[in-house]
């Protein structure tokens, strides 16, 4: 049985014990805390079997994040949402009507490991109060990743609410006076947190930027008794060298379109 948020004290403790320890669960408790329970464009839900919440689902726009267990009752209402895109664990293994499915891996970071920049005198900056840099790190991450990014007005709204609530955050690393690399945690809950963007400028590739902004961010996440997530699709070895490990994979729908992307 699947349950629409009901706005009780029950529902949030259910939702939130659910989503404890796991990447998918932070997106879910971030948003449900940044947003304080549904809204038009927000909706949560709990799978229950037996009078027990098994799982957790999110509906965030097109999107929508799985964390838990669930049968195949999942399946008929994914396809009611009609989202542009699912995210959950591999292992919830189903079919979607429309969409294309692909898959990554999952990682954790075991015990983060300090790497350093090879351009000295880097300075990491955490956006706070001021969101006005959140104009350069769109720009830099849209050259990165494209047009998967979004508008920016859609881009900054969202973010700076979540930064605003502490459920996200938002680093920049400038080397020689200038913007050269950016990370964002994209969602941070009591016990987890997941690292999404990262990206360089092209002038300050393979100098190690990078890694030492995953390194330095990992461990002040990992300090904090959170544990560290991220997914990748591709093997990327500055991973493992600031401390991740494997711990499963992912699986992501996304809507194919008139175009067939």
């Amino acid at each position: 049985m699947i349950c629409i948020n009901d706005g009780s004290v029950g529902f949030a403790r259910e939702l939130k014990a659910i989503c404890a320890d796991s990447p998918y669960g932070a997106r879910i408790d971030a948003y449900f805390t940044a947003y304080s329970g549904s809204r038009s464009f927000l909706d949560f839900w709990l799978y229950k079997s037996g009078g027990q919440a098994k799982g957790a689902l999110c509906r965030y726009y097109g999107s929508v994040f799985l964390c838990g267990e669930f049968d195949s009752e999942i399946r008929a209402f994914l396809e009611m949402l009609s989202p542009s895109s699912v995210l959950c664990d591999v292992s919830l293994d189903f079919e979607i009507t429309g969409t294309r499915r692909k898959t990554g891996e999952t990682l954790v970071c075991a015990l983060p490991v300090e790497l350093s920049p090879g351009i000295p005198g880097c300075t990491v900056d955490r956006l706070n109060g001021e969101m006005r840099p959140l104009g350069a790190v769109y720009e830099l991450l849209r050259a990165e990743y494209g047009a998967p990014l979004g508008e920016f007005d859609d881009y900054f709204v969202d973010m700076s609410h979540l930064i605003r609530h502490n459920t996200a955050q938002v680093f920049t690393l400038c080397a020689d006076g200038e913007l050269a690399s950016t990370l964002t945690v994209s969602a941070i809950s009591e016990t987890a947190a997941v690292i999404g963007s990262v990206a360089t400028k092209r002038d300050f590739r393979r100098s190690g930027l990078a890694g030492y902004l995953v390194s330095k961010i990992t461990k002040e996440l990992y300090s904090s008794g959170r544990k560290v997530f991220l997914h990748r699709e591709e093997p990327i070895p500055l991973y493992e060298r600031a401390g991740f490990c494997s711990a499963g994979s992912f699986a992501q729908y996304v809507r194919i379109t008139e175009t067939g992307r």
